[in-house]
């Protein structure tokens, strides 16, 4: 017969992706046939702008980056960017997630794990 015996050491959580969409409404946006970006004020709201992810001691723990701005109808001007940030370590308190400059959003990691929608205005 046979035993086997574990090492006992608890498995590290799997990390995840925290991913939405940040709006940008009409009076602050420019755009072409169906890309936008920001303007007046919001000119740090384009593809390409970081998106950081930090724990509840204020460490950075991801990266990512917006994607391509998009117009939510044609008839529309209000901008939609997409992010998805990935390898966002799990089993943290909380996680702020913060676009360009503005300031960051905190959740818990229940919420950062659901599609998030942020809204300048």
């Amino acid at each position: 017969m046979l035993a086997l015996a574990g090492c006992g050491g608890e498995k590290e959580p799997e990390p995840f992706t925290i991913s939405g969409t940040i709006t940008i409404d009409e009076s602050s946006v420019t755009s072409s046939s169906s890309s936008c970006e920001g303007r007046r004020g919001y000119d740090d709201m384009h593809e390409g702008t970081a998106v950081t992810i930090k724990n509840q001691d204020g460490t950075t723990i991801a990266t990512g980056r917006l994607g391509e701005g998009t117009r939510l109808s044609r008839s529309s001007k209000t901008c939609a960017f997409p992010f998805s940030v990935g390898n966002v370590p799990a089993g943290n308190s909380f996680y702020e997630v913060e676009v360009s400059r503005r300031g960051g959003l905190t959740y818990s990691e229940e919420d950062a794990r659901q599609p998030l929608t942020l809204t300048l205005n």
